[in-house]
Formats: C-alpha cells, structure tokens, sequence
C-alpha cells in the first residue's frame, strides 16, 4: 500500500467513516446481495446450460445407438439377400425356368427366410412378377409386384435395395420392408431376390432405448413413414402419404440435426446407406429436471447466505460503532481484509510488476515450509521447480496481462515436490497499480490417487502382485531380452500354480478366510523367489510366475518344489484349518529354437502342464513336454470344432424315449446333443462337452440346447416331459435359474413337464448356492433328476440333503440284469427306495428283453437302445406307437428288501 493511498483512506476514515458508520454494514449487505444475485444468476444458467447439453448428448448417444443398431441389421439382411441372388441355382431357375429348377429355388429361399426370421421371400423375374414364394402360395405366382418400392428401388441399382414399409399379403399381415437384390446374368438384370424384413425387429430397436433417462426412439423410413403398427396402408399394402415434421426432413436430406421444439429435446439423423432416419426426443420437463433441484437447493443456499449476511453486517455495524471513535473504520475494515486474505482455505500470493512477492498468506507459507517473512522480495517463478514453468510465468509477468491455470510442481524448505493448481490473474489497485494474484491449491493428495489407480489397473487389488496385463507386458519384454540375446539365456519359463481344495475354504470358512489365505500365500511367494522374478495372480486362486534368465530345467523344476512346499509351510503356520496344497505346471520355451512362439502360448502350455499335475494327484508339478503337446493340440483343435460348431449352428439333438415299462407307454425323452464338423462326420460327445466347459462355453451351449429342446417339446403331448443334461460348469455359474426361466417364458413351456438331468458327483460338489437356486426353480415346478445314482459314497446320506424328484438308475447295474444277483439287489433297492420317497425311478441302458423282463411289475420307467437309439424329432418312438406290446397282466413284483 502506498503513501498515498493511506493518505487518501486516512482522510476517509476521519471525514466520512466516523460519520456515518452504518455505511460499511449497507455497504456490505447490497454488495452480499447483488454478489450473491449474480453468482445465482450464474449458477443457474450455468446449470441449465450444462443439463440441458448432457440431456442433449444422452438423446443423442440414444439415436447414434439405434442408427448403429439398424446398420448391422441391414447389413446382415443385405448379406444374406446378396449372397442368394448371386447363386447359381437361383440365377438358373430365372434363365431357364423347369420345375426342378424352381423347386432348388423354392428350397433357397426356405433357407434364406428361414435363416433371417423372415415372414417371407420373393423371387421375381425381371417384370416383378414371382416366379417362387415362401411360404408356398400358389395363388402369388405369376402375380405382378412391380409397383412394390423394393422392385422399383432395386431397378434402379446393380445392388441391394431397402424398401420403404408396406404391409405383406401374408398369413398376419406382417408390417415389413422389402431388402432385394438384382440377379444378374452378366451385366443384365434378369430377376430380383427379396425377403420381408418383419418391422418387429426395428420397433425393437426403438424400445431398446435407456428407459430409465426417459428418451423415446421413432424409426422412420425413407418416405418419412414411422416403422409401427400404427402405419396407414391402401388395399394393396403400400403406405398412404403421412406429414413429415421438420426435423425429420432435414434428417432425410442426409443431415442429423438438434432441436429443441415443442417441449422436447430432439436429435435426429440419417441411417447411412438406408436413406432411414432415426428421431431420439426426451421431455425438457424430465431432460431439465436436475437443474430445478439444483435451483431449489441454490434458493436454500442463498437464503443461508443472506441470513449469515445480514448477521455479518449487524456484527460490523456494533463493531465499527464501538472502534470509530478510537480506531477508525477503515482500519478495522483493513484488519478484516488481511483476515480473510490469511485464513483462505487455499494459498494466496501478491505480485508486483517485476514478479516479486508483496505478500502471502498463512496457507501458502504452510505449502512452502518458510515464514511469511522470508517469502516478501523473492521471485514468485522461482518458487517452481521445472525451467518450463518458470519460462511460462516469466512471460506472464513480462505481458502485464493474459491468465494462466495449470498444475505445477512447487519446493518446500525440505526439497520435497509438491504437486499444486495454480491460478494466475492480474488486478489493478486503487492508485492504479497492478499487481499478479497467484492462488496454489494443493493437490498432492489427487495425484497420489491418481497414480493409485493407475497401478491398480496393472495390480491386482486384494494381493498387490502384477495382473495378467502387467504378467503380459513383462513376458514380452522377457521374450525380446531372450531374442536378442542380450541376457544370459534364450529361455523364458512361466509356472501355472493352482491352489488345491480351495474353494471349500470360502465355502466353509467363508471368503474373508480365503482372501487371507491368497494374500498369505502371495507374500511367500514373493519372499520364495528372486527380485528378478514376477509373480502374478491371474485368477481367484490362480498364479503364475515368469523366470526370466533362469539356468535351465533343473532350475526350474527346483522352484516349483520350492513352491509347493512353501505353500504347505503356509497352511501349517494356521492361516486355515483346512488342507491346502498347489498343482504346478511347467512351462519353458527356448526362443533361439523356437522364434515364433508368443507368451500367451507360453502360459497356455503351463496352464495344460498345471491340469496334468491336476490329473495326476494334485500337489505336485507337471512338466509340459511333447506328449502334452499333442495332446493340447488336440484339445485346442476340438475346442475350436466346438467354437465352430457354435457359430455355424451344427448343434443338433437326439432324443431318447423314457417308456413306462409296465404299460409300455411313452412317457418322456432326454435331450442328447450332438455335433458335427465341417465334414458332416460325427464328433464324440463326451470330449466335445469336457472341452466345452474348459473353454468356458458350457452356458452358451446349454442356451443352445436348452432353446432346441423346448422349441422340439412344444409339440408334444402334454403328459411327456422332457429331460435335459446340467453339466456342472451350468450348475456353478451364477445364472442357471434366470436362463432356465428366460428359455421357460420364451417358449410358452410348463415347468412341470421340465427335468434337470444332474449328476450325483456335480450336485454334490456345487455348494449350497447352486442347490438353492436349484430348489427355487423346483418351487416353479421344474424337477431335478439324480443322474448315474448309486455310483458315489454315501449315497444315501446325502440324498436327505439334496433336491431330488427323479432317481435314474446308472448303466453299470442294469448291465448284470437278470443274472448277477449284486445288481439286481442294487437295481430293486433303489426302485424301491424311489416308491417310498413316492419319486419316478428311471432304470437307464435297457437293451435286452430279458433287462425288461426283469424290471417289469416294479412301477419304473426305463429307456435305452432296447427301443433303438436315440432319434431325431421326427423318427423318435414317442411320435409313432411302441413295437414291443405289453405283456397281459404282468407279475407285479413287491419291493422289499428281500426281493
């Protein structure tokens, strides 16, 4: 402050605050309020702004969903429609029409409808008359179609056209587009392949939209017609005129556009090569509804602060009375300024025009480590430790304008790096000086949390070790050091360890025993290996550690007896009270002899090496080598069939018939899948399934399956009920009962007529999770069937614990009927156990008259290839009448012990 000023505030203060000292207090309270006004002003505007563009975005990312979705659907309609119009069966029943050639047509067009869930397909000679229709009518045939858009549309091009909506003359009248494609005979067009694209679909897309931000999606076509059963139709199906709005014309000239109009938030766009347009609009009322809250709560806030203010000024005003004699009011004024400046949350600085610091307040001296006192006469840049930004706050001061926020690195008294925003303005004085005001935020702590969640992205959260991303990155660096030879070894070698018999311990112990026990088992670990080393967890109970530069295979061999005994010295400190060991694969890669190899493939073959000491024992390590080689060859080559099989839809069923045996009755079938190769041969089902669930594809393969099955059973009668394998990957996961309820709703199927088929040995090792989600599907109706019964330990004490509603008797023993008496003891004591616990009893692997003979009068159903193998739908027994006639009043056998 200078001379003069205080001259000049000097004589305020005795000629005019002395006077009137109710002034400040005024002062203060109209300043409080006009302040306080215009930063609401602000604060609403500001709200109403940002709301009202993230309503905008959200409506918008809603169309851009929509419009994405559409593209995919027309293109795989376009796809499908141009790959049929350019065979050559379709292109040789246009150009020389026989009944044989018409009717592979007939049969191409089965298949494309078909294919794409269509109502229907066309093929057109070159006038727009069908030449074939599905479904068959005979009555369209001949029949002239060239005033449909598809056909028009389709002239015009040598490529796939998209129709506008018309309704069908098919069965339901369908409300569809036409996707058609020009054949070809050379450069000629001598027909047109079209199938109905049931508007089903897009009305789906339209629903699809985030229900809970409230946007609502229309689905117009490229004459402006909304996609919807509410569309006007003359006699022949074509759409009457409808008046288009304004932003949907513009969306029809090829430009999205957002408007807000009429109350509503639209944003509307074109769908690229469709000439369709998609309208997203949200209620401004629901679009701005944060903003009213924040108003509201910003009225509150304000009323506070007026309250506080006015409270503030009648302090000021009883102060400034009491000092004005003795003090002055502006002194008392100035004293209140320097408390503000001192007690600011953040740190504050003064600067003249040279870059020196006038003065800095208590925050910024507790930043720095200094006094106040030290800091006056210093050069603000020089507070800073990079030259860059000291060059850039150099160049501020030079200016004498322009404002500066960034975040920079300060120096306290100690040297330590603080990380602060800092924000720079210039001001001007009353004398007219101007001096830089400087205001530092410390933000160390943000960027420490920063930092944080970049090595949790890397970490794993529970046991701090690498993740598999961080594993991969440092086995690439591994496999370049070992290529270029610039360590001491060619070799790379990861060890796959698996904890054994873990997951009883979050089962019985519960997890919070399990996370110690990974977190105790991840600190060996570490403490067992070299610096050099990585270790990793890549899964719940899973590890992997990557030696890099190791001194060969006896090497590595010792470190994973150096593991597994580390691990057992770990459970017997008293982590657990439950056994723990770890299998250990192997895995080591030469990369002089093998170049090509890549890390991932490297812990894929630890990985197999690791299932082989699985397979051997447990707690112990396996070694990948050649043997194993092929055999993860082999395995991954079926895993793909089964990937392949998946995808190309070459999952098929068989069913075998459950017959009642005493009144030789088809009472029921057991879905079996089946699957094939690219050749049509047959592959073996229990390897197919095993190498599903190691794959992780048993859910998608049990969707399938189950969908195939309810669709088959569906026209069957409603006594027979229809049983289906749960292999014990379905019966962990955590979605069992959602997909059985889904598939249940989707094909309109009663859930009484619905057996799980499960075996005793995955039932028993699902946990008590698995069974209630298994007892809430049988409250529905579903029955559970025990599969394979009696072939585990203690059979029947678990059986008063487990859900059960059908018992099937295992192969094994209906292979000694008649004559071994051990059977047939077995086969009668578990028929009659199923008869008091009033449950069907299944006797499966019936295949000869005398197992059936003996089996009859037991009040048990049976299957088997007695009745000849399993079937496909329309060649199984259930549908035609059993060849064996029952016996005439058949002996009925009394279930007792003895028998």
């Amino acid at each position: 402050m200078t001379a003069d000023s205080r001259g000049v505030l000097g004589w305020m203060r005795t000629s005019f605050w002395s006077t009137h000292v109710v002034a400040l207090p005024v002062v203060l309270v109209l300043m409080s309020t006009a302040l306080l006004s215009g930063f609401a002003w602000v604060a609403v505007h500001e709200a109403n702004r940002t709301v009202q563009d993230d309503a905008q975005a959200r409506v918008r990312s809603n169309r851009d969903a929509a419009v994405r979705a559409l593209v995919h659907q027309t293109d795989d309609f376009k796809a499908a429609v141009t790959t049929t119009a350019t065979n050559a069966r379709i292109i040789d029943s246009l150009r020389a029409p026989t009944p044989a050639t018409l009717a592979q047509a007939q049969d191409y067009l089965t298949l494309l409808a078909r294919s794409k869930g269509s109502p229907g397909a066309f093929l057109a000679d070159a006038q727009g008359r069908a030449v074939a229709v599905y479904p068959r009518n005979p009555q369209l045939i001949g029949r002239d179609f060239s005033f449909r858009d598809w056909f028009l549309g389709a002239s015009r091009t040598d490529g796939t056209y998209v129709s506008a909506a018309y309704r069908t003359a098919s069965t339901g009248h369908p409300l569809v587009v036409g996707v058609a494609s020009p054949v070809l005979n050379g450069s000629e067009h001598i027909g047109y392949v079209v199938v109905f694209w049931q508007l089903d679909s897009v009305r789906a897309v339209a629903e699809g939209s985030r229900k809970d931000d409230g946007v609502a999606i229309v689905v117009t076509d490229q004459h402006g017609q909304p996609l919807s059963d509410a569309l006007t139709v003359d006699a022949r199906g074509q759409a009457q005129p409808t008046a288009v709005s304004a932003t949907t014309k513009q969306a029809l000239s090829g430009r999205a556009v957002d408007t807000v109009i009429g109350g509503m938030l639209e944003s509307a766009g074109p769908v690229p090569r469709l000439g369709w347009t998609v309208t997203a609009a949200q209620p401004s009322s629901v679009a701005l509804a944060p903003a009213d809250t924040f108003r509201r709560s910003l009225g509150v806030a304000l009323g506070i602060a007026l309250l506080l203010v006015l409270l503030l000024a009648v302090f000021v005003w009883r102060v400034a009375l009491r000092r004005a004699v003795e003090r002055g009011v502006l002194r008392d004024s100035e004293e209140r300024f320097r408390r503000v400046f001192d007690e600011a949350l953040i740190g504050k600085l003064l600067a003249n025009i040279d870059g020196e610091i006038l003065q800095v307040n208590s925050v910024m001296a507790r930043l720095l480590g200094r006094a106040p006192a030290e800091l006056i006469g210093q050069s603000f840049a020089g507070l800073f430790e990079d030259e860059p930004e000291q060059t850039h706050i150099q160049e501020l001061v030079q200016a004498g304008e322009g404002e500066l926020r960034a975040e920079m690195r300060l120096s306290d008294v100690h040297g330590q790096s603080l990380w602060v925003l800092v924000g720079l303005s210039w001001m001007r004085e009353l004398d007219g000086e101007r001096v830089l005001l400087a205001q530092v935020e410390d933000i160390t702590a943000r960027r420490a949390a920063e930092q944080r969640l970049t090595e949790l992205a890397l970490h794993d959260e529970l046991t701090g070790l690498p993740n598999r991303r961080l594993l991969l990155e440092r086995c690439e660096q591994a496999f370049t050091r070992a290529r270029s030879g610039r360590g001491d070894s060619t070799s790379v070698a990861a060890l796959f360890i698996d904890l054994d018999g873990f997951k009883p311990i979050n089962d019985n112990a519960g997890h919070d025993a399990g996370d110690q026990v990974l977190v105790a088992v991840a600190n060996d670990l570490v403490a067992a290996l070299r610096p050099a080393d990585t270790v990793a967890r890549v899964g719940g109970d899973e590890f992997i550690v990557l030696l890099d530069q190791h001194d060969g295979l006896a090497f590595v061999r010792s470190v994973a007896e150096r593991i597994t005994a580390t691990i057992r010295r770990q459970v017997s400190t008293g982590t657990t009270s439950l056994n723990l060991s770890a299998s250990v694969g192997i895995a080591r890669v030469d990369l002089a002899q093998e170049p090509d190899v890549s890390p991932e493939l490297l812990l894929r073959r630890a990985d197999a090496a690791m299932y082989q000491a699985k397979e051997r024992g447990r707690d112990r390590y396996g070694v990948f080598d050649s043997d194993l080689h092929e055999r993860t060859e082999a395995w991954q080559g079926l895993v793909q069939a089964m990937r392949d099989g998946l995808r190309d839809d070459r999952v098929a069923l068989v069913f075998q018939p459950v017959v009642d045996v005493d009144s030789n009755t088809v009472v029921g079938a057991e879905a079996l899948m089946r699957l094939t190769n690219t050749d049509g041969r047959l592959l073996p089902t229990l390897p197919v399934v095993v190498a599903t669930e190691t794959a992780g594809l048993a859910e998608e393969l049990g969707d399938r399956v189950l969908h195939l099955a309810l669709g088959a059973a569906c026209t069957w009668p409603e006594h027979m009920s229809l049983a289906i394998n749960i292999s014990t990957r379905e019966l962990t996961g955590r979605d069992l009962r959602k997909r059985v309820e889904r598939a249940l709703r989707l094909h309109n199927f009663d859930p009484a007529r619905l057996i799980l088929e499960i075996t005793e040995t995955s039932i028993l090792r699902a946990g008590g999770s698995a069974i209630a989600e298994l007892e809430k599907l049988r409250q529905q109706g579903v029955r559970v069937a025990i599969d394979d019964f009696g072939t585990t330990y203690a059979t029947l004490a678990n059986l008063t614990r487990l859900p059960v509603d059908v018992l099937k008797v295992d192969t094994s023993f209906t292979a000694g009927l008649p004559h071994q008496r051990t059977h047939t003891a077995i086969v009668h004591s578990i028929a009659s156990l199923a008869h008091e616990l009033d449950i069907p009893c299944i006797i499966e692997g019936v295949e000869t008259i005398e197992q059936l003979d003996a089996i009859r009068g037991m009040a048990v159903q049976a299957q088997g290839w007695f009745w000849g193998q399993p079937q496909g739908l329309d060649s199984i027994p259930m549908l035609n009448p059993l060849q064996i006639p029952p016996q005439p009043n058949p002996p009925r056998r009394t279930l007792t012990p003895s028998s």
